[in-house]
């Protein structure tokens, strides 16, 4: 599920680390593969739509940490708020690198 492009994410809810990736499908709205090891160790995945929280209102606590963590125009808020962005002159991806002129 996870690639290059689409990484998983963690998050932590009721002290349990989820590894989440984000799912994409037309006109379906948010989707989310959350990913825990279970009491026994088995890793086991728990497949969150909106749908499926409308109907088991229980993962909706960690449907909304999903989508808080894939909500990446608050990650860049984050970076545009720190000193150092503009010092760095870097974009948040981190990926490109600084040119000297």
């Amino acid at each position: 599920m996870s690639s290059p492009l689409n990484p998983a994410r963690t998050v932590t809810h009721a002290g349990i680390t989820y590894h989440v990736t984000r799912l994409y499908s037309s006109g379906l709205g948010s989707q989310y593969a959350a990913t825990a090891k279970n009491a026994e160790g088995k890793e086991q995945t728990t497949f969150l739509t909106e749908e499926i929280v409308e109907k088991n209102p229980a993962h909706a606590p960690l449907f909304a940490a999903c989508a808080k963590r894939f909500d990446d125009a608050l990650t860049f808020a984050k970076y545009v708020g720190s000193s150092s962005f503009w010092q760095s002159q870097l974009p948040p991806d981190g990926i490109t690198k600084k040119q000297n002129d």
